[in-house]
């Protein structure tokens, strides 16, 4: 027997009267219709792949942190190092939709921010901070020190000169 044999186009009418059924009365339903029904709404109530609950801050928040990580691994791809070609401005690993960010989240606060220095900031200007440290002209590769204690160093000593420097 196939698994969704009751699925098929000489039924679909009785399916749709099921519908009609369950959204007057879902209790009014023999129960694995109900159950059927209840999985097709459950289904419904995802926003690009991902159950819109789970789109909650804190969610956000693990999606901005891996923004980090990436440009920590990746900035140095759009950075501007080769002085006879200009930097690109953009890379697809480090794109906002590679995380399951969008525009509308720019101007959203985010704690992860402290990795990189900053409290409470937005979004925007995280991104602003992780192409000053990760994406000028001068960078600090730390990412190869096996010691964690002076690869931890070396990157706050990188962010904090990088952030000393664009103050003057």
């Amino acid at each position: 027997m196939k698994r969704h044999n009751y699925i098929n186009p000489s039924n679909l009418e009785y399916l749709d009267q099921l519908r009609e059924s369950y959204e007057k009365d879902p209790e009014g339903l023999e129960s694995t219709w109900k159950h059927f029904f209840d999985g097709v709404e459950f289904g419904k109530s995802f926003d690009d792949g991902v159950p819109k609950e789970v789109l909650s801050k804190s969610y956000l928040e693990s999606k901005v942190g891996l923004l980090i990580s990436a440009y920590r691994n990746a900035g140095h791809l759009i950075a501007d190092v080769n002085p006879l070609y200009k930097a690109p401005a953009e890379h697809p690993l480090l794109s906002l939709s590679r995380f399951g960010l969008k525009e509308k989240h720019l101007n959203e606060t985010f704690d992860a921010g402290q990795a990189i220095g900053l409290k409470n900031a937005t979004l925007a200007e995280i991104i602003l901070r992780l192409r000053e440290i990760y994406c000028r002209s001068v960078g600090v590769e730390f990412t190869h020190i096996e010691n964690q204690a002076t690869a931890t160093g070396s990157h706050k000593d990188g962010a904090r000169a990088t952030a000393n420097s664009s103050l003057n």
